[in-house]
């Protein structure tokens, strides 16, 4: 039988809790959420991200749209030794045969300013639609990390792409030993 380590309601602080990393069912929690207005309940989330225009909430979600390269980020705060771990659902149309990509991609920078690294953590290049896509850097944030950028990107290619984009939900984890806050 399951030994349960946590048992109630509630918030929850459990330890030594382990998930190696790139697990596929990594845990998540909307609660501890990194992402300010990630689930686009209202037009006004739109004004927690950094966004280029063709970007706007619509039906509480975000769309993106347009051509050339439109963009949403947003930034918070992380540690040297934190690894980036988060889920999103899209929906893409436009982008099949139009060499148009959905792209999302995770920069660290340092207390200046300056990116210390980058990765792609999704590419879509055919039309369709996911829920609940893990994106896992996998990269702990090297020594002088003070912050992280999530950027939602959609280039058109020679098409006219839209995207539609919710539930985007960010946890931070300890390199090698992640800890679930709330079950």
């Amino acid at each position: 039988p399951p030994q349960f380590i946590v048992t109630g309601n509630g918030k929850v602080a459990a330890r030594s809790v382990q998930f190696q990393r790139g697990a596929p069912n990594f845990p998540m929690s909307a609660m501890m959420n990194r992402v300010y207005g990630g689930d686009f309940s209202n037009a006004s989330a739109i004004k927690e991200w950094t966004v280029t225009r063709g970007v706007t909430v619509t039906d509480g979600k975000l769309q993106i749209s347009g051509q050339g390269i439109r963009r949403a980020s947003q930034s918070f705060a992380m540690q040297p030794g934190e690894l980036f771990s988060g889920v999103l659902s899209y929906s893409i149309t436009g982008v099949t045969g139009a060499g148009g990509s959905l792209c999302v991609q995770v920069h660290y920078y340092s207390k200046g300013g300056q990116v210390i690294t980058s990765g792609g953590v999704l590419t879509v290049t055919e039309d369709g639609a996911a829920n609940n896509v893990l994106l896992n850097y996998g990269v702990p944030a090297p020594h002088g990390t003070d912050s992280c950028r999530i950027d939602l990107i959609l280039d058109s290619g020679a098409g006219e792409p839209v995207a539609t984009i919710d539930d985007v939900c960010v946890n931070i984890f300890l390199d090698n030993l992640y800890f679930v806050f709330c079950l």
